[in-house]
């Protein structure tokens, strides 16, 4: 009976750290180059464990397609506190950097983010443009 009962307890304390959330502590973009003469309109897209992440206009500038951003050469969007409390995850976290365009937006770059990243950088580069992206995840 006791046996039983301690790995019992066993089973759902393994249960319970596997199940710790993950949240993104930091998240900078650069843009190290433009795409376009004009400033590229930048904002992210963000998927967590299968669901979207729900940044509205309510949230910081960049942090939605309503609430873009204008980025130069040397530009940057650093998530505030607020819009980084939206990235808490158990399992995957994937952010897309995107270009708001007339007709269509264009993706720079994609994020594939898993609980053990720690801190990384990471650049993307395409036609014309230079982005980089600076992020922490702690669990």
């Amino acid at each position: 009976m006791i046996l039983r009962s301690l790995l019992a307890l066993g089973l759902f304390a393994g249960l319970v750290a596997s199940s710790e959330a993950a949240t993104v502590t930091k998240l900078v973009v650069r843009c190290v180059d433009q795409q376009e003469v004009s400033p590229d309109d930048v904002f992210l897209a963000g998927t967590r464990d299968g669901q979207p992440v729900p940044w509205s206009k309510d949230n910081q500038e960049g942090a939605s397609k309503d609430r873009s951003i204008n980025l130069t050469t040397g530009g940057n969007l650093t998530l505030d506190s607020g819009s980084l409390g939206h990235l808490k995850f158990e399992k995957t976290l994937q952010i897309a950097i995107k270009e708001k365009d007339v007709t269509t937006d264009e993706v720079l770059g994609t994020l594939n983010i898993t609980p053990d990243d720690g801190s990384k950088t990471v650049k993307f580069q395409g036609d014309g443009f230079v982005y980089e992206v600076e992020y922490t995840v702690q669990k």
